[in-house]
């Protein structure tokens, strides 16, 4: 029997995308919680231990960046890799993200198979994975 993939959570308050990123993760094999960016993620990460995060930046209340800053109270970039998404490509954004303490950034739309590159990569290298930059 195949050992079952880690869990993943994905944070977005767009309810299709993360829908869609949850059915693209499950259906090869990953474990997925999915939140809207609540002040319920730092228990979320500690029920669920989940191997990495998704994370939408732009949303209602406590933004992405805003989120991996609490985040990386608790966990390093080794510990728990968090991939942030954005619609936005303005390179101001995706420096706040990196230096936040986001491994990796990616721009919507995401294609879904970039978006299971980016989740495996994340998984065996963690760490900050590329020189903050554009990431098209």
């Amino acid at each position: 029997m195949t050992p079952a993939l880690p869990n993943l959570l994905i944070i977005d308050d767009d309810v299709a995308l993360r829908t869609a990123f949850a059915r693209a993760l499950e259906r090869i094999g990953y474990g997925v919680v999915a939140t809207t960016g609540s002040p319920e993620v730092l228990d979320l990460i500690s029920n669920h231990q989940p191997a990495m995060i998704l994370c939408d930046n732009h949303m209602p209340g406590a933004s992405g960046v805003e989120l991996i800053t609490l985040i990386r109270r608790q966990w390093s970039a080794e510990e728990l890799p968090i991939v942030l998404i954005s619609g936005s490509s303005i390179q101001g954004e995706i420096d706040a993200a990196m230096q936040a303490g986001a491994n990796d950034f990616r721009r919507k739309p995401v294609d879904l198979a970039d978006l299971v590159a980016a989740v495996e990569c994340a998984i065996a290298s963690p760490g900050p994975l590329r020189p903050v930059g554009d990431r098209s």
